[in-house]
């Protein structure tokens, strides 16, 4: 099962390890998560998948950017 949110597909969803992210031109992504709160609790540049083992359970934001900063994308997902 995915979510797709403005032409981001985040899979499995929701997961407890490992989340993949793949964008249409297969280019890696600099990505943001944050909590519920708006707490940024990841911060990785260049990837196509993160693993969420650390993350506490819940509901996350993913936003993800092309290597310039452009194109940004949201995504939500939950942690297990």
């Amino acid at each position: 099962e995915s979510a797709r949110t403005t032409g981001i597909a985040i899979y499995p969803n929701p997961d407890c390890r490992i989340i993949y992210f793949p964008n249409a031109n297969r280019e890696p992504v600099h990505v943001k998560v944050y909590d519920m709160v708006g707490t940024l609790v990841i911060d990785k540049d260049m990837v196509q998948q993160l693993d969420i083992t650390k993350l506490a359970t819940g509901s996350y934001t993913l936003v993800a950017t092309d290597a310039k900063g452009g194109n940004e994308r949201h995504a939500r997902f939950m942690k297990q």
